[in-house]
């Protein structure tokens, strides 16, 4: 096989915004929420809280958010290997996507792509593998799935074509 193609999800993989939107929602309204406590991929299903879904269309939420460190490692791996990867995320607003481009430069990752909700699909098919933490995208077409492990996506069956993952450093030893 020839040079290796990833697809990396941004949101709950490379960065932790699902954190920050909670800290965010904790600044606006002194209710402290944990995000071992979300057990949805949809954070107002998971908490009952209505409208807290629209807090991913702000921009404080990723106004301070870098990668994590885990996330730095891999991406140094794979840029130091020649590997081809792209990130591809959902954005709610275009504030968000100016603050979810910042961080990828600032990291030097220039190969994005995003959709507006809605209005695009991820394009799983391209690549070799495919980093998500998404339940949802199990059923779609991709070679092979590693799923970050996350309390909102860990009652799914691993399969030969779906694995999870506990940190993005294990993608080490399997690509």
């Amino acid at each position: 096989m020839g040079t290796k193609s990833i697809m990396l999800d941004m949101d709950g993989v490379l960065v932790d915004s699902l954190g920050a939107l909670l800290n965010c929602y904790e600044k606006d309204t002194g209710i402290k929420l944990s995000t071992s406590e979300i057990d949805n991929y949809d954070v107002e299903k998971a908490t009952g809280i209505e409208g807290i879904n629209k807090y991913w269309a702000r921009k404080e939420v990723y106004k301070n958010l870098d990668l994590t460190f885990d996330a730095k490692v891999l991406v140094s791996w794979l840029q130091q290997r020649g590997y081809f990867f792209e990130v591809q995320s959902f954005i709610e607003s275009d504030e968000t996507a100016i603050e979810k481009a910042r961080i990828l430069k600032d990291n030097g990752i220039f190969n994005f792509k995003f959709f507006q909700i809605g209005e695009g699909k991820k394009e799983f098919h391209r690549f070799d593998y495919v980093i998500e933490d998404n339940p949802d995208v199990v059923s779609e077409n991709y070679r092979q799935l590693y799923l970050l492990q996350a309390p909102y996506n860990g009652y799914l069956k691993e399969n030969r074509r779906f694995k999870y993952i506990r940190r993005l450093s294990d993608l080490i030893n399997l690509i």
